[in-house]
């Protein structure tokens, strides 16, 4: 358990707790720090496996202050779900997370419907054995509510339950979306593409899904005049084409960060990349365990000092430790954090 560490005078009140952090405790004793901590605006209870009870979701939303609660790993399910999603429409809460708790497409649903009459703008429901029935319960609330961070992770709502989501991309406010894990193609993905130009999306995670080449050229294709800063595509069968693709669309779009490890890219699709750092706004880079050889560690030497990066990670690829040592001399001469290269 972790709480604030501000000291008190004898005979001092109580120190209030603005941030309280527990995990492997009974319910009785949750509630026993609920209540002892009536001002309380952020709770993180995580690991206590059956102990989120509805006494304790009750003790929970009577705090006039609440505003951040995270519960993970609490193996809630459908039936606490259920019974927390009615305290939503009366609370101030802005950021909801919920991982790890079995809450199906019966307790999504709950949440769901709460969305346009709640206050909450970040809502994280990874791993719930959510499915495309839950994912369309979000998707149809989504243009009158106030969500602007939604996370789907490890749920296996699949292509059906993404395009859903896409389709609404242009009329909600919606500016991440995670959907790292969700056992998407690239039917999908050619889906968020149509509906990324007036969107409001800036961040979006589509790493270790089914995504090829055909679908990484169709998104890149609206890279430009869309809102998209980040992109994370690692761990997928992304190749050559596919990072010729995104090069070419680099240059002119916003895109600061790129994830593209775990990948399939030799030496021929990473040189587009490394050819257009300098005009890029790329900052951030990840080529982690692709096939990247000699050539393109040559071509990121070159390119380093006058681009934008401040972190790059060129790890388990199969250039040798010359061309390895040659960018460790590069970056720091050019006075970026030695720890922001991993190599």
């Amino acid at each position: 358990m972790s709480l604030s560490t501000a000291k008190k005078a004898p005979n001092q009140q109580r120190p209030i707790q603005k941030k309280i952090s527990f995990d492997r405790i009974t319910s009785e004793e949750v509630i026993q720090i609920i209540n002892n901590n009536p001002a309380v605006e952020d709770i993180t209870n995580c690991f206590n496996n059956n102990q989120i009870t509805k006494e304790v979701i009750s003790a929970l939303f009577k705090l006039e202050k609440l505003t951040s609660l995270s519960l993970y790993h609490n193996e809630i399910g459908a039936e606490g779900i259920t019974f927390l999603a009615k305290h939503l429409n009366n609370s101030k809460i802005v950021s909801l997370c919920l991982p790890c708790n079995n809450m199906t497409d019966v307790g999504v649903t709950e949440i769901a419907n709460k969305l346009t009459k709640s206050c909450i703008t970040y809502l994280n429901l990874e791993k719930n054995e959510i499915t495309k029935i839950g994912a369309y319960e979000i998707a149809k609330n989504l243009e009158e509510s106030p969500l602007l961070h939604l996370s789907m992770r490890r749920n296996t709502i699949n292509d059906d339950g993404s395009i859903y989501i896409a389709e609404k991309l242009r009329f909600c406010n919606l500016n991440n979306l995670n959907l790292w894990r969700t056992k998407i193609t690239d039917n999908a993905v050619i889906k968020l593409a149509d509906n990324l130009i007036g969107s409001n999306l800036s961040t979006l995670e589509l790493g270790a899904n089914k995504i090829t080449d055909n679908g990484v050229i169709k998104l890149s294709e609206k890279f430009i005049g869309s809102n998209l800063n980040e992109i994370g595509l690692a761990s997928n069968p992304i190749g050559d084409p596919g990072a010729i693709a995104i090069a070419k669309h680099l240059v002119g779009s916003n895109i600061e960060r790129l994830v593209l490890g775990y990948n399939n890219i030799t030496d021929f699709g990473a040189i587009h990349i490394t050819n257009v750092l300098v005009e890029s706004k790329l900052t951030i880079l990840t080529l982690y365990r692709n096939k990247l050889a000699n050539d393109s560690f040559d071509e990121f030497a070159k390119n380093i000092t006058d681009s934008k990066l401040s972190y790059l990670d060129l790890a388990n690829n199969q250039a040798n430790q010359e061309k390895i040592n040659e960018i460790k001399c590069v970056w720091e001469k050019s006075g970026r954090e030695k720890i922001k290269l991993i190599i």
